[in-house]
């Protein structure tokens, strides 16, 4: 006891632990001299060590140390011979002396053999491995290698096999010895990272002062002493290694005299792992409870040693995830838990050597123990718990095990039984990094007279919590309104990522460093991961307007690795205010104006972030000046700082200026910015993808995709997002598949009817709440043919308002996206813009190799023929729809009646049965069954009985919601006026409203963000959310049908009970008051602001002026469309003033007085709807065109979508204006007389002039109205045809007489005609409009076929001595002498030479006057169309003279110079091709294929500006004189027919070889074929397109095969293979090589023997 309480008074500061350690190191350092050492001085060598250190003890403490050494828990250390006494916990002395003789023994063979292998570079002959053996043996002193071992040199590699790996001989004998590759180079262990010297005890003391309190060890050091009772002194030793490491390197404290090798060497073999005490209950439960998320089973240690970055992954995965406590992983266990051990033996090190940390930004904290269980022997590897430990271990680079592949900056988890790989997007990323920040309990022990106590250190307290809190409140969650960020150089931190989740509209960046170090290079990812990002600085151009579903991400002071963007001084400066604002104020103005366009009836928030430098906080406060001067609505402001900030005058003077400009719009908030990152992190709640979640879309089986998918990038996904609803194999990330409660409530608000969101169709239950319509199978069936058929095309649906026609839509388009891609458009605003649409469908394709179907929610405008001409690989599934059922049906139309049919009422009930409530809910539905058979029952019936209890009718339904009592539309309530506004626009408009607009209504300040939630309960009855808008805020009437009986109740007082009563129209008695509930609706909505918006307009616009769009079927003509609306027609005409109608339309027009559309448009009611109004209407024509010129002048500095607008409308009104003008001169023709020709003249002349402003304001994105040619040509025939009627016969002589009138003629023969030739050669027309065009061409002829003869082109016979009109006049009068409709029929027919050649004469006479700069838009068409016509006349075979390549080259040069036209730098790309090619004994040329391919590449991006560009209008033809090469197709691709190239002789044969695809899309429609050409700079490989469906080739088998080919040329693909075959191979009869053979070959001479070989059956390849 006296002992006792002497060892118990050592000060706390000595760690015995650790001395005992020094006294190990010191014998190990020893020991790893050389193999004598162990053999022979290790005994003596610890005795000396034991006493010396003893010495020191007893000087230091006074403490009397005994001779003997006890070492507790050894199993963790192995030190020396016999004579040292280990004490184990069972006592076995003499076992564990045995065992620390074999294992001496074993290292020291260990050393011998593995010292001679490293030499010999790991691998040795096993004789020679015996002679180096012995020859260390004999250096030693030592005879036989079995009294060092213990074994025979063969018996002792035998044993260490894993170690050691043997080569046998078929003898099985060993025949040579490799030093296994993880055993060569050992990393430095713990123990070589201390100093071999023992350190000093001052030194001892000072070092591991802090240790010892936080060593675990040592507190029971003092307690298992005092358990040694009438005992003899011992001296403790802890063999629990410290986790801290030694300053200094190890190569500093390392003894010199020994080499790295050996200390390596003695790691690997002496610090073999011996076993460790482990609870035998916990080892139980792990073996018991099988693998889950924080416990793996590995069979045995070759399945990590093969794949050590497996390991990799199980550690990190544990380490990652957010569970309590240790995980473990047990080796010696397969995956069935059934316990099998392990034999083999490693060291402490095995598993630290497996890890490799170069793919991780930390390494987990884990340590490895060897259990005893059973007899059998298992590892366990321990990972600590990681909670509160600051950062997660990320992916720093890509990797891939069996199981799992990561890429950079994801983060590897568990989830169950498996790894998951999470990315920044995910909801678990961000837990993850919560449970790495928290701060959590931690446990504190210390010794204080002997006494242990526990420290709670608590969660720190919220300071800010309060600030965050009404931040939070203030933005609404970020779910209402829209938000613009300012922000600079701010504060690093680990949370800066979370700010990328939010749904920002544009990020306006002020640090100039942003993309590498500031908030750029943190949010990037995670931003553009969700949201399409646009990145741009303040001097690039603004082309793209701003989206719901993007973010425009500007560097206003430009970016550092962008000199000419940066606006900063040298030296990285900041540099003024002022200065910089002159420099940036253009881009500011029209950021403003393109956010102000996005942003009607939208809130506007802008949250600053404080700068470090506040410097920045002055340019944000001129931005938001600015901003403010364009907007039209003041932005909300929000700053977040810190406390201590402004800290100088440059800060805080624009901060008062920023308080006060905006008043009650400004708050701040003070919150640091760390606090702010993380506040953000926790509170939005994104959910991420489920386990193994990947973004997949089917792809064709040709591409060889595992399953057919193929998977899609999240940056890529969330790129299509913005106009595209893409339907994934697996839910949508950034969407939440709903479970059975929320589809409960999903299909509650579908019965009422509402849309279905695309997710909830994930959810497994879903099919069972939709049936399956008797159209249903027709449409499926149209849509997969055309799917098949891989040809652009379209289905269109039909349907009546409320007969479910989206649904059925949906279900199949649902239905398909199992087999094909298939998405959604999402917004019809995006079809103003140039190609983006186009490049995200073409990138589907691409990925998938098959069509896209796109969903296009219809109201049979222009953008559905636009969608026609811009999209490729497309089948467009329009949905629509009609107010009267047509009568017939057609290929590729699909009629939904507003009448369910029997069986789709029987799968109604068996549907909707079971949601009922109550029986008499079940026993409506059956009544409506019973009213189905009858052919009465409506699809809004059945679901309305489910959705309300006491549903007995439409009537009903609104009347005891509505409650009006019979007010009048003066006297609603808003919620009943806000009822009937969203009535009259859904009925007559088929749109929605933004729920900002009805702010006031509600009682809301004008500027509130507002959401369907904020709405009355009435309201809430009766409306939804419009799925199918641009914006995501729009609300709209549940049906139409509901719609409709609002606006009956509402504006009449006549109730009926019965809704068969109804009429499908809206009644008599409540048109009486439609005039007033409209004129109410317009005041309400010009209240606001007076300047008509795009939004407003778009509103106004459908409900009042757009007429109802004609269809047609198969042998149906089409219907004209009605002169008006269908609300103006719905309002009593009271005829002949249709007073109502007019003063409806002079509202819009006095409410919003400055748009020219609404002006126009009374125009044009009163020119055609009040006898007396033709002055009228010109005079409000007129005004018209004045706010176009004015409007137009507006739109130059603004965006490109906004100038299109204004052009668009202007050229809508000019039309409109020269169809009136048309019309009033049509009437005068009637009675026209030689003293009123001059009127008609005059009037019919100003028609055209319209006619052509209409063309030349048409947009490029727009495709030019047909009406603006036809109408225009019409007027010009009856000009003609009047003064033909008024000169009576031998008109033609007197006209020649009549100076002004034969000018007249002669420019109306030359104009209609160039009109006609555009409409061919680059107009879209239907089969109708070239039907109207062949009429007006017959009737052109009739009228000049007389008048040419009567012409005198005397004097002006040689076209150099002709004027421009005079040869014009000529071209146009040889093709009406020869009754043509163009030059191209006249080209055809002629076979007069000299003919030819005058007309060649006269075009090159018209193209040295025309090609000179400032060229009108009507001369460069006619120029171009003249250019087209020239290159056809030349080749033509009655023409003689013979035209190089390189002067039609000059000329075409000349064409692209001037017109800059997608044509003319398809001729371009022609010319160089042909001269690369070679031509007349030419050699191919290497330069001017190089000019074609960069050619081709610009061109590509202009095919959108040309009708039918992927149609070949030109062919290598097999002539090879010049230009003559080239083989025409028909230039007119005007006409409805698809022009192709039939397969003709004169077509050149080309060779070629089908290239390996790299895309899917190159297996289906874009594969290529290798053309080459030599050339003699060597050979050049062109890339042709084709497609493989159309040449019946599968891609993938057919690969690197030789096809011939004809080869055309297209402006979309440039090189495009036709009629591609694969070459038949015939064998020589000499040799029997095989010779590959065209289809015009017949013989060929062997490649092998020269011999010719034929084309014959017998030696053909089957």
């Amino acid at each position: 006891m006296a002992e006792s309480q002497e060892l118990s008074s050592i000060p706390e500061h000595l760690d015995l632990s650790t001395e005992s350690e020094m006294l190990e190191m010191e014998s190990l350092y020893r020991i790893t001299q050389n193999a004598d050492a162990v053999l022979k001085h290790v005994d003596a060598e610890l005795n000396v060590r034991k006493q010396k250190w003893a010495s020191e003890l007893e000087d230091s403490h006074q403490a009397k140390i005994g001779s003997k050494t006890v070492i507790m828990d050894c199993s963790s250390v192995v030190i020396g011979h016999s004579n040292i006494i280990v004490q184990n916990q069972d006592n076995s002395s003499e076992k564990r002396e045995r065992h620390v003789d074999d294992m001496t023994k074993k290292l020291a063979g260990l050393q011998i053999v593995s010292t001679i292998l490293e030499r010999g570079n790991g691998t040795l002959g096993f004789s020679e491995l015996e002679e180096e053996v012995g020859k260390e043996l004999k250096m030693l002193g030592l005879e036989y290698f079995s009294k060092v071992s213990g074994w025979t040199l063969l018996d002792f590699l035998t044993l260490e096999k894993d170690r050691y790996k043997l080569h046998r001989n078929k003898k099985k004998r060993i025949n040579a010895v490799t030093l296994r590759e993880i055993y060569r180079k050992v990393p430095t262990s713990k123990m070589q990272s201390r100093s071999l010297e023992k350190p000093s005890f001052s030194e001892y003391e000072s070092t591991h002062k802090t240790e010892s309190a936080n060593n675990s060890a040592s507190r029971n050091t003092t307690e298992y002493m005092k358990s040694l009772d009438d005992k003899e002194e011992w001296t403790v030793v802890n063999t629990q290694r410290s986790g801290k490491r030694s300053a200094k390197p190890v190569s500093e404290k390392r003894n010199p005299d020994v080499t790295n090798d050996e200390a390596d060497l003695f790691d690997s073999t002496f610090l073999q792992l011996p076993f460790e005490d482990f609870d035998p209950e916990l080892f139980k439960t792990l073996i018991s409870r099988g693998e889950d998320e924080r416990t793996i089973y590995v069979e045995s240690l070759n399945t990590y040693e093969t794949d050590p970055l497996t390991f990799c992954v199980d550690i990190v995965s544990l380490w990652n995830t957010p569970v309590d406590g240790l995980s473990y992983i047990v080796v010696g266990i397969d995956t069935d838990s059934k316990p099998h051990g392990v034999k083999r033996c490693i060291d402490k090190d095995f598993f630290k050597r497996l890890f490799h940390p170069e793919y991780f930004t930390t390494m987990p904290s884990f340590t490895t123990k060897k259990i005893l269980y059973n007899s059998k022997s298992y590892y366990i590897v321990s990972i600590n718990d990681s909670k509160g430990l600051d950062s997660p271990c990320v992916i720093k680079l890509p990797l891939e095990t069996k199981r799992i592949a990561l890429n950079k900056n994801e983060i590897v988890t568990r989830q169950l039984k498996h790894p998951v790989a999470l990315e920044a997007s995910s909801k678990e990323f961000h837990t993850i990094f919560q449970w790495f920040s928290r701060t959590i309990k931690q446990e504190i022990t210390c010794h204080k007279n002997e006494n242990k106590e526990e420290v709670l250190v608590e969660d720190k307290e919220e300071e800010n919590e309060e600030e965050l809190s009404n931040f939070w409140k203030e933005v609404s969650g970020f779910k209402k309104g829209s938000f613009l960020l300012l922000t600079g150089d701010v504060q690093d931190s680990r949370h800066t990522h979370a700010l990328g989740l939010l749904p920002w509209i544009a990020v306006y960046d002020f640090d100039t460093n942003s993309p590498e170090t500031g908030l750029f290079n943190k949010c990037e990812v995670s931003l553009g991961n969700r949201r399409c990002l646009k990145v741009l600085s303040w001097n690039d151009d603004i082309n793209d307007p701003l989206t719901e579903y993007s973010t425009r991400w500007c560097f206003l002071r430009g970016r550092k690795e962008i000199k000419e963007s940066r606006t900063d001084l040298e030296k990285d400066e900041t540099e003024e205010s002022n200065a910089w604002f002159k420099k940036v104020k253009e881009t500011i103005k029209t950021n403003a104006k393109n956010l102000d366009t996005f942003l009607e009836y939208r809130t506007l928030t802008v949250i600053i972030l404080w700068p470090e430098n506040e410097k920045f906080v002055q340019f944000m406060n001129k931005f938001l000046t600015c901003l403010q001067y364009e907007l039209t609505d003041s932005p909300k402001v929000l700053l977040v700082k810190d406390r201590n900030v402004p800290k100088t005058d440059e800060g805080l003077t624009p901060l008062k200026a920023m308080a006060n400009d905006f008043g009650d719009n400004f708050h701040s908030f003070d919150i640091p910015f760390g606090e702010f990152c993380a506040q953000i992190a926790r509170m939005m709640k994104t959910y991420g993808p489920e386990n193994g979640f990947t973004l997949e879309l089917p792809c064709a089986p040709d591409t060889r995709q595992v399953n057919t998918r193929v998977a899609i990038q999240e940056e890529k996904a969330a790129w299509l997002a913005e106009n595209l609803e893409v339907l994934y194999l697996n839910a949508p990330f950034g969407s939440n598949i709903p479970d059975d409660k929320k589809l409960s409530e999903e299909l509650t608000l579908f019965r009422k009817g509402g849309t279905i969101n695309w997710s909830t169709m994930y959810n497994v239950n879903f099919e069972k709440a939709v049936i399956e319509r008797d159209a249903q199978s027709q449409l499926k069936r149209q849509v997969q043919k055309r799917l098949q058929e891989f040809k652009l095309s379209d289905v269109r649906l039909f349907h009546s308002p409320g007969a479910g026609g989206t649904t059925l839509a949906r279900d199949v388009v649902w239905r398909m996206h199992f087999h094909y891609p298939c998405a959604q458009l999402k917004s019809r605003m995006v079809l103003n813009d140039d190609d983006t649409l186009e490049k995200r469908v073409q990138y589907i394709h691409d990925q998938t190799g098959l069509p896209l179907l796109l969903l296009v929610d219809s109201d049979g405008g222009p953008e559905d023929f636009y969608l026609k001409k811009r999209l490729s690989n497309t089948i467009t599934l329009y949905v629509r729809r009609y107010s009267h059922e047509p009568g017939k049906t057609c290929d590729g139309l699909v009629f939904l009646p507003n009448k369910v049919s029997e069986s789709e009422a029987t799968q109604l009930v068996q549907s909707l049965s079971p949601c009922c409530d109550t029986e008499k809910q079940r026993r409506q539905l059956q009544r409506y069954q019973q009213k189905a058979r009858e052919g009465r029952a409506h699809l809004y019936d059945f679901g309305l009985t489910v959705y309300m209890h006491e549903y007995r009718g439409v009537v009903s339904y609104v009347r005891n919601c509505l409650q009006l009592n019979g007010k009048s539309i003066i006297e609603l309530k808003p919620d009943q006026k806000c009822l009937a506004f969203l009535s009259l626009v859904l009925y007559y408009g088929h749109t929605g409203i933004p729920c900002q607009f009805f702010a006031p209504l509600i009682g809301f300040p004008p500027n509130t963000a507002l959401d369907l939630g904020d709405f009355p309960s009435n309201v809430l009855e009766f409306a939804v959310g419009d799925k199918n808008a641009y914006r995501k805020d729009n609300i709209r009437i549940c049906h139409s049908i509901i719609a409709k009986e609002i606006l009956e109740q509402t504006l009449t007082s006549v109730m009926k009970e019965n809704a068969e009563e109804r009429n499908e129209m809206i009644s008599d008695a409540a048109c009486e008051k439609l005039f007033d509930l409209c004129t109410e609706f317009i005041k309400y909505t010009g209240k606001r602001n007076s300047t008509l918006s795009s939004c407003v307009r778009d509103i106004l616009t459908k409900t009042f002026i757009v007429r109802a769009r004609s269809f047609k079927t198969d042998g149906e003509r089409t219907k004209k469309r009605t002169k008006l609306s269908r609300l103006l027609e719905d309002i009593p005409p009271r005829p002949p003033l249709f007073t109502q109608r007019m003063e409806l339309l002079n509202t819009l027009k006095k409410t919003f007085p400055k748009s020219p559309s609404f002006h126009a448009h009374l125009g044009r009611f009163y020119a055609y709807s009040r006898l007396d109004g033709e002055q009228q209407a010109e005079k409000l024509f007129r005004e018209a065109v004045r706010l176009c010129e004015e409007q137009k002048q507006t739109c130059i500095s603004t965006t490109p979508l906004d100038r299109d607008r204004a052009f668009l409308e202007a050229a809508h009104v000019y039309h409109m204006f020269g169809v009136m003008k048309k019309s009033s001169a049509s009437k005068k023709t009637f009675s026209v007389n030689l003293a009123k020709l001059n009127k008609v003249i005059r009037c019919a002349n100003e028609a055209s002039d319209y006619f052509h402003k209409s063309r030349i304001n048409t947009p490029p994105t727009h495709e030019i109205y047909i009406y603006a040619f036809t109408e225009d040509i019409e007027i010009r025939l009856q000009v003609c045809e009047a003064i033909r009627n008024v000169m009576g016969e031998n008109w033609a002589s007197k006209v020649r007489k009549n100076l002004i009138l034969k000018c007249l003629l002669e420019t109306n023969m030359v104009t209609i005609r160039r009109l006609v030739h555009e409409c061919f050669l680059n107009q879209w027309m239907k089969e109708e409009d070239v039907k109207s065009l062949m009429m007006m061409i017959g009737r052109y002829n009739a009228i000049f076929c007389h008048f040419i003869d009567a012409m005198d082109f005397s004097g002006r016979v040689s076209p150099a001595t002709m004027s421009l009109c005079d040869r014009r006049l000529k071209i146009a009068a040889m093709t009406v002498k020869n009754g043509k409709r163009d030059i191209f029929d006249y080209l055809d027919a002629e076979t007069d030479s000299s003919k030819i050649d005058e007309l060649v004469d006269m075009y090159e006479h018209n193209f040295s006057e025309m090609f000179r700069p400032g060229l009108k838009e009507e001369e460069k068409m006619e120029l171009e169309n003249e250019m087209i016509a020239w290159l056809q006349t030349i080749r033509h075979t009655k023409f003689t003279r013979h035209y190089s390549i390189e002067e039609v080259l000059l000329q075409v040069q000349k064409w692209e110079k001037y017109l800059k036209t997608a044509t003319a730098l398809y001729y371009t790309f022609i010319c160089n091709a042909l001269l690369g090619l070679g031509y007349d004994g030419i050699s191919p040329n290497k330069e001017f294929l190089e000019i074609a391919d960069e050619v081709c590449c610009n061109l590509r991006k202009k095919h959108a500006t040309v009708i039918k560009s992927s149609i070949p209008r030109e062919w290598l033809g097999k002539i090879n004189q010049g230009f003559k090469r080239l083989v025409s197709a028909d230039p007119r691709m005007g006409l409805p027919a698809d022009t192709v190239f039939q397969m003709s002789t004169d077509l050149a044969l080309c060779v070629g070889v089908i290239a390996k695809p790299k895309t899917a899309s190159e297996t289906t429609t874009n594969a290529v074929i290798i053309y080459p050409v030599r050339t003699k700079r060597g050979q050049y490989d062109i890339h042709v397109r084709f497609e493989p469906k159309a040449a019946k080739l599968q891609v993938s088998t057919c690969c690197e095969r030789k096809v011939e080919f004809n080869l055309a040329f297209t402006i979309k693909n440039g090189y495009e293979a036709f009629n591609v075959k694969l070459l038949k191979r015939y064998a020589c009869l000499g040799c029997g090589t095989w010779i590959s053979f065209t289809s015009e070959e017949r013989c060929r001479p062997c490649y092998n023997c020269n011999i010719d070989v034929f084309k014959f059956d017998l030696n053909k390849q089957r």
